[in-house]
């Protein structure tokens, strides 16, 4: 077994050989958990959560956004 990261392409090509209907319900499982999360409130600063869905490409962000007054850190996006 490989330490390395799988390929841009290799990950397409097993993507291609998932079957529709279970891709689309993968797909779903993967937005309602971001969603799910987006709905905590963030422990730390004056933050929010936000999602952003790019279903064409499969790229799904949760974003953590805001100050934290006692760091003055600017919260950036988790890539999911």
């Amino acid at each position: 077994m490989s330490d390395s990261m799988p390929t841009l392409e290799c990950l397409t090509q097993e993507i291609q050989q998932i079957p529709s209907d279970q891709l689309i319900q993968y797909r779903s499982i993967a937005q309602n958990i971001l969603n799910h999360y987006s709905q905590f409130k963030p422990i730390v600063g004056d933050t929010e959560r936000f999602v952003s869905f790019d279903c064409d490409r499969d790229h799904y962000q949760l974003f953590t956004v805001g100050w934290s007054k006692a760091s003055a850190n600017l919260w950036l996006p988790n890539s999911y």
